[in-house]
């Protein structure tokens, strides 16, 4: 199992713990920057940085490192670059996680990890993807993983910069401009919604102003006509007064007869204005009367045109007749011209009073008509102005409602997502091949147990204290087997030396032993599992659990697949049987093997010194039992919970000190020696348990260092 030889020798082919397999899980750790492609916000790349810290083991620089992105994350939201929800819940997020590192508090981390994944699903991570991530961020390395969240820091500290950026730029922009630019965008999204409700109304408002102007029109046109006739009526006094009162009378009867007419026109037109409800049907009858109604009032002119024009034909003939009469006749006609042209006078001063009352009565019901048809055009627009803002209210419900629904399907899709990340925090338990903080497996937890047996081991194994006597002869013997320089004549150099070197051959005896119980107790156990004694359990799980192994991994090789649990598989039930021999595995301490162990390590320490205290001795044998079932759970059981699996190794007399996998305890010096020179190892006492073989050097870990005494290459 070990490279060493003499009595220690272990036998390297015949233990697993010194000969990892290969993982038989081919991990890319490239694979995971196709994920980076999902993340299209600043926050995604802080929830992949805690994403990354979640599945490292131990806190090493992780308050170092949320400082920094905390730092980040501040110039950020000073810039503007996040809402105010968002940064609140991304800082709350920081710290939560940040507690339940620290405090390895199961509910709480439960909580935030169901958080984390919720939030990383609206970056398209979730459920295959996310399991894919998890399971390839378990196959990295502490180094990767480390130069993973820098690339994450980098990011944020690049998005904190760019909005930076863009906030100086937008200060530096002119604010009347920015206003002007938002009232110009409420206005138009405000005339956008209003637009087609607005033109239906203004399209009926259209209608009824052109009938308006349709009925002035008429209007004028009849009082053109009017004044027209007037002006025809008006001719020269005739000789026979009796036809000329006779015309006159005519012509006022006509002028009244139209007067009622226009009278009749305007009220229609005005009761036409009036009713705001017609249909155009009724709007296209009306015109047709209207047109119906100006082509009679024509015709009509033109005949009382062309009477009046032969009257003035018929007086102009009577006139020349009355000029042949005779002298005394012309001075009767005289009298009666002059009384003709008195009631000429009177009669044209009574025709002007009423054409001044006549026109003075059609301005009256002119301005009436232009104030009733101003009321009805206010009366439009008030109800254009009711339909606008009925309009706008209708927007507003129909905008409520679909913001309502909008609201209501975001919850629900909410709510599914967070189901969801609370059975992915569940699933990612599963797939995560990492112990929790608090576990006693944590790598963390494990290199602290390992510390404290270094410390056990070497106080037990101690000749440093009276009433021990060194056997020398025994002692010379074991420091050439093992190789040492160091002299047994040089007591206190020889005691030091000689602990260490006890302390080595407890643990590989101890060791090679185990190897030798299983393999035998595996060949002889019964087939049937009833049959197998209670003593016999440790070592049947052992065999049964290897060979399950075995099997899963050839059913992973052999059905290919895209499932992670399969691929997993073999790695848990490695871990989770060797977790539980690590805590129950030989507890009693009057098992057969852990008697015999004690026999056997207690009679070969007993060769190279003795103490002659017997309760002194009592306490050793009482020590004993405990010191060796630690080294059964430790190196032989709770090595195999890790992922990957390190190994454990003693290193040689005479190979050169490295201060990276060992750590001395101890100096063989010379007086003549100077403090100077290069070192070597005169022992290891207790190996290095580290991930060392068939690694590159960045893939490199060493849970505890190798304890080892050293002397100068020079030293004899």
């Amino acid at each position: 199992m070990l490279n060493q030889t003499g009595e220690g020798h272990l036998r390297e082919e015949n233990n697993f713990l010194y000969n990892p397999s290969n993982n038989n899980l081919i991990y890319n750790s490239w694979e995971i920057f196709s994920y980076f492609g999902h993340v299209h916000m600043w926050d995604g790349f802080v929830y992949l940085f805690l994403l990354v810290w979640n599945s490292e083991p131990d806190n090493n620089s992780l308050d170092s490192e949320l400082f920094l992105m905390g730092g980040h994350l501040s110039n950020l939201y000073k810039s503007g670059a996040s809402s105010k929800d968002k940064s609140v819940a991304t800082d709350e997020l920081i710290k939560q996680f940040k507690e339940f590192r620290n405090t390895n508090n199961d509910a709480l981390r439960n909580e935030v990890m169901s958080k984390l994944y919720h939030y990383l699903s609206f970056h398209n991570i979730y459920g295959q993807h996310l399991i894919d991530l998890t399971h390839l961020l378990n196959s990295m390395n502490y180094l990767q993983k480390q130069a993973l969240r820098h690339v994450f820091i980098s990011r944020i500290y690049g998005y904190s910069k760019f909005a930076e950026y863009l906030s100086k730029v937008w200060m530096n922009k002119p604010t009347d401009v920015t206003k002007e630019n938002d009232q110009l965008l409420i206005k138009e999204n405000q005339t956008q919604i209003i637009e087609t409700g607005l033109k239906q109304i203004l399209n009926l408002s259209n209608q009824n102003e052109k009938s308006y102007a349709e009925s002035v029109r008429i209007e004028n046109n009849i009082i053109n006509k009017q004044e027209t006739t007037r002006n025809s009526e008006i001719v020269k006094p005739a000789s026979d007064s009796t036809e000329f009162v006779k015309t006159k009378e005519e012509s006022a009867g006509k002028k009244m007869e139209i007067m009622d007419n226009v009278e009749i026109k305007k009220k229609e037109e005005t009761e036409f204005v009036r009713d705001e409800n017609l249909t155009k049907k009724k709007e296209i009858e009306n015109e047709t009367i209207n047109k119906d109604d100006k082509e009679n009032n024509f015709e009509t002119n033109k005949d009382d045109k062309d009477d009046n024009i032969k009257t003035n034909k018929d007086d102009k003939d009577d006139n020349n007749d009355y000029n042949v009469v005779t002298k005394d006749d012309k001075e009767v006609n005289v009298e009666i011209n002059k009384d003709d042209k008195e009631d000429n006078i009177e009669s044209n001063k009574d025709d002007k009073d009423k054409e001044e009352n006549t026109s003075e009565n059609t301005s009256k019901e002119k301005i009436r008509i232009d104030k009733k048809n101003s009321q009805n055009r206010n009366s439009s627009h008030k109800l254009v102005s009711i339909k606008i803002e009925k309009l706008q209210q209708e927007i507003e419900v129909l905008q409520e409602n679909k913001k309502s629904e909008v609201d209501k399907l975001q919850q629900e899709i909410d709510a599914l997502r967070q189901e969801a990340a609370k059975h992915q925090a569940a699933l990612g338990v599963i797939m995560n091949v990492g112990w929790r903080d608090d576990d006693s497996n944590n790598s963390m937890q494990l290199t602290k147990d390992i510390e404290k047996l270094q410390k056990d081991l070497a106080d037990f194994t101690r000749v440093k204290r009276g009433g021990i006597k060194i056997n020398n002869d025994a002692v010379r013997t074991l420091f050439q087997n093992l190789k040492c320089k160091t002299l047994v004549e040089n007591k206190t150099n020889a005691k030091l030396v000689l602990s260490a070197a006890l302390q080595r051959k407890l643990i590989n005896h101890t060791l090679n032993h185990m190897d030798d119980y299983f393999k035998r107790t595996s060949n002889d156990l019964p087939d049937k599992v009833d049959l197998i004694t209670d003593d016999k359990l440790e070592a049947a799980i052992f065999s049964k659990t290897n060979q399950l192994i075995e099997l899963t991994e050839r059913f992973t090789k052999v059905n290919t697949g895209t499932d992670a649990h399969t691929k997993i598989l073999p790695i848990k039930i490695r871990q989770h049987i060797y977790a539980a021999l690590g805590e129950r595995g030989f507890v009693d301490s009057n098992h057969p093997l852990i008697k015999k162990l004690v026999e056997e390590n207690l009679n070969g320490m007993n060769k190279h010194r003795t103490i002659d205290d017997d309760e002194k001795n009592k306490k050793i044998n009482s020590e004993a039992a405990i010191i060796i079932r630690q080294i059964l759970h430790y190196f032989y059981f709770r090595l195999q919970t890790q992922e990957p699996k390190p190994s454990i190794k003693f290193y040689e007399s005479g190979e050169e000190f490295d201060h990276s996998v060992m750590e001395s305890v101890g100096q063989i010096k010379n007086d003549e020696e100077e403090d100077n020179e290069e070192l070597e190892v005169e022992i290891c006492s207790f190996p290095a348990i580290a991930l060392l073989e068939n690694l590159d050097e960045e893939k490199r870990r060493v849970f505890t260092k190798a304890q080892v005494i050293v002397r100068p290459k020079k030293s004899v």
